[in-house]
């Protein structure tokens, strides 16, 4: 955004009861897997001479459906969680938060009438009959693969967790789009709309946060079979994948059960997404810039949004980083310190599909993938991070 521009961006909550501005305080967070749907908070704060009785009331309730637009462009639609009200003599103060609609899936059954399993259903099939009760919409926009022959929910599963379940068979991104729908994709599927630099005169970057780990990183990931017979019914108990993390470099094995019946090579695609996931979540960085939108647009208002799932280029000599990141989650912040977005940023490897080359002589053609390798940034190996 451009230098030297006051502005303060719009926040409008609709509600059944009308629409509210002048919000003093905010934050509005979304997020890529594994968060799931996104979520607001919007605060008032004020002292009026008043007496409370005769101050305006902002009629919001509990359960009230409701939409969240930033300079009159819709970021959230969901419903409001939680309303909560302090006043005396002097001030009061009144604190909205919520969710978008995919909350209803991370909060509630998957089904309470059945049925209880899928057969012949692709993912967006057995997606999309899962969202059906709560009206939440499934665009697909990536190849989700073959049907899956037989997908059985589990006793006392949320939706979202059967989603996401066959989201990891399929390594496939569950996303909330934040305005009630859920989108299956792949990562990085848009451009940001600036670049984050540290330092010189096009530096946007106030503050970095990071933090390198192997907390959670294994040398070996065993995915196995289910004992149920796969895709493929020659293949049983015995199929199984392993993928291995070279940067791990000590013996630290984990063994992962699939989530659905599968063959080798879906079970080989589990245990390298799980790897990937797992080397790109032990890599948090944030960065902190000043507003909520990217770009030099001589109106700042012109300028898009930063959003989650798009590829950002990063130039951070402190962190040894020079080329495109994907941003994980985006939360806008509106308080006395002005306008920020804080920006989490992962290496698009860790969620990124190729496609895998056909193979022949075990009669399993197409269909599968494998992964990019992570590359590795400052303090992956050989000592720690730079000073």
């Amino acid at each position: 955004m451009t230098k030297g521009v006051a502005y303060r961006p719009r926040v409008t909550l609709s509600v059944e009861s009308g629409h509210w501005q002048g919000w003093t305080e905010v934050e509005i967070s979304r997020a890529i897997d594994p968060r799931g749907c996104g979520t607001f908070r919007v605060g008032l704060a004020e002292r009026r001479a008043e007496p409370p009785e005769q101050a305006q009331r902002r009629a919001v309730r509990p359960g009230d459906a409701c939409a969240v637009a930033i300079d009159g462009e819709p970021v959230l639609r969901g419903y409001v969680d939680d309303v909560a009200v302090t006043y005396d003599g002097q001030s009061h103060t009144l604190t909205v938060t919520g969710r978008d609609a995919v909350g209803d899936l991370i909060d509630c059954a998957a089904t309470v009438d059945g049925p209880y399993e899928y057969a012949g259903l692709d993912l967006g099939q057995v997606a999309a009959r899962l969202c059906a009760p709560y009206g939440i919409a499934v665009t697909v926009d990536t190849d989700v693969g073959r049907p899956i022959a037989r997908f059985a929910l589990q006793p006392g599963e949320t939706a979202w967790s059967a989603i996401e379940r066959g989201c990891r068979q399929r390594a496939v991104l569950p996303v909330a789009d934040g305005l009630g729908g859920l989108r299956l994709t792949r990562a990085g599927t848009a451009s940001a709309p600036g670049r984050l630099q540290l330092g010189g005169d096009d530096g946007n970057v106030l503050r970095c946060d990071g933090l390198l780990s192997h907390r959670d990183r294994y040398s070996h990931y065993i995915c196995v079979g289910t004992g149920e017979g796969g895709e493929d019914a020659s293949l049983g108990l015995g199929a199984q994948g392993v993928a291995e993390d070279p940067a791990v470099r000590r013996y630290r094995p984990t063994v992962i059960v699939g989530e659905s019946a599968g063959d080798a090579r879906s079970y080989m695609d589990r245990a390298t997404w799980q790897r990937q996931v797992a080397a790109g979540r032990s890599r948090q960085v944030r960065y902190t810039v000043q507003g909520w939108r990217g770009g030099a647009a001589v109106d700042p208002r012109e300028a898009g949004l930063w959003r989650p799932n798009q590829l950002v280029p990063v130039s951070d000599k402190w962190l040894g980083l020079d080329r495109e990141m994907l941003i994980t989650g985006v939360a806008y912040t509106l308080s006395d310190q002005g306008s920020l977005t804080e920006l989490d940023v992962a290496l698009p490897e860790a969620y990124a599909l190729m496609a895998a080359p056909e193979e022949t002589g075990d009669g399993l053609a197409g269909g599968g993938g494998r992964w990019a390798e992570v590359e590795p940034i400052a303090g992956e190996s050989g000592g720690g991070a730079g000073t």
